[in-house]
């Protein structure tokens, strides 16, 4: 079938509404991709827990369609609503999409409904996340199992950002191979580019990250303590207050801009000498990819979804957690302009080879193509 003959609805993470990508600084950034399908099929929508305040984006939204709870619904009869009235004028051939595991248990039945494919993507295990905060016996992490249990083996396709992902739901879940699909995050490469006109300043470092825990950036900063370095940290979250204490004792050196607007973060990075990612865990980050499409000399923690990204001393460098090593990993880089010059370069050309937003946008199609005959032989 055509790809112009589908449409897709993408069903939006259920808690996060439209107006946390704006406040955060990543609205432009998450509707990138479905901005250039909109180009490729018959027409994008995209179904929004949120309320009537979603309807101010539509102009930012341009060909995409939104649907949301503009009635305030209680969530049952909103879910209702989707199910038994709404989703039956929606075009078809259709092809329903998550955008991440909350709101599966809606758009699944949804699909259902209308006999429609479901792809059901994650860009990172919810089971995972609260077994590493909580612990795996936490009433969290059971929760989370018990749902992907439940959700994963209904969808048509399954998509995951990385290989780690997808061997770990292999392991733990009865789920046939063949319907998992590894679609990294994309990066926009036109935008994210390195500038020779605008050397780095030297002996700077920047990082991009939520202020929350599991970022570890009190420990970024005690790396920083002592030095001659500077430290721009990107980013809003509850730890605020804390890291803005820590900040206090390296003098100025360390500065903490609040949320970046996605447009704006590429001069950000461009100005560092060193991109540092110190995360506890992560699932396929963004902001590391940013960097290394930028050229930046990077340097992450040797965890779970960081190592995913980064080939130790081919494309950047993997540290421990603690501030010693952080430090001793920085202070390798700020030591040896070739060696930054090195990193950078191979780090840009990971990023074309295999997360530029047109390799994404040709597997994501793709995928759509090989769901194609279900969508046109299902019965609305």
């Amino acid at each position: 079938m055509p790809l112009d003959d589908l449409e897709l609805t993408l069903f939006l993470t259920r808690g996060t509404p439209l107006r946390d990508w704006h406040n955060t600084g990543m609205f432009g950034r998450e509707l990138t991709l479905y901005r250039h399908l909109v180009e490729r099929l018959r027409g994008v929508r995209m179904v929004s827990f949120g309320g009537p305040s979603e309807r101010a984006f539509l102009p930012e939204l341009g060909a995409i369609r939104l649907e949301c709870n503009r009635w305030r619904l209680p969530d049952r009869l909103y879910f209702r609503y989707l199910k038994y009235w709404r989703a039956r004028s929606w075009k078809r051939p259709q092809i329903i999409k998550t955008n991440q595991l909350p709101g599966a248990e809606i758009a699944l039945p949804v699909a259902r409904h209308l006999g429609a494919p479901c792809i059901v993507r994650c860009g990172y295990l919810y089971s995972d996340f609260h077994e590493r905060h909580s612990g795996a016996e936490s009433p969290q992490a059971r929760m989370w199992v018990e749902r992907e249990a439940a959700l994963f083996p209904q969808a048509d396709a399954l998509v995951f950002t990385t290989p780690t992902m997808r061997d770990m739901v292999l392991a733990r879940y009865a789920v046939r191979p063949e319907r998992i699909h590894i679609i990294p995050n994309y990066v926009e490469t036109d935008r994210f580019t390195p500038d020779p006109s605008t050397p780095p300043h030297s002996g700077h470092i920047c990082t991009v990250a939520g202020l929350h825990p599991w970022k570890n950036l009190e420990n970024l900063i005690r790396a920083v303590e002592g030095t001659s370095w500077t430290l721009d940290i990107a980013g809003i979250g509850p730890l605020q207050t804390h890291l803005s204490a820590c900040a206090a004792r390296c003098g100025g050196r360390v500065r903490l801009l609040g949320a970046v607007p996605n447009s704006q973060v590429p001069g950000l990075m461009r100005n560092a000498a060193v991109f540092v990612l110190p995360s506890l865990h992560e699932g396929h980050p963004k902001t590391l990819l940013e960097a290394m499409a930028c050229g930046c000399a990077v340097v992450g923690t040797d965890v779970t979804g960081i190592r995913d990204c980064i080939r130790h001393r081919e494309n950047g460098l993997l540290c421990g957690t603690d501030p010693d090593s952080l430090r001793e990993a920085i202070a390798s880089l700020m030591d040896d302009a070739v060696l930054r010059q090195q990193l950078g370069v191979a780090a840009r050309g990971t990023i074309l080879d295999e997360m530029s937003l047109e390799r994404i946008l040709d597997l994501e199609c793709a995928l759509y193509e090989r769901l194609s005959g279900m969508a046109s032989s299902s019965d609305f």
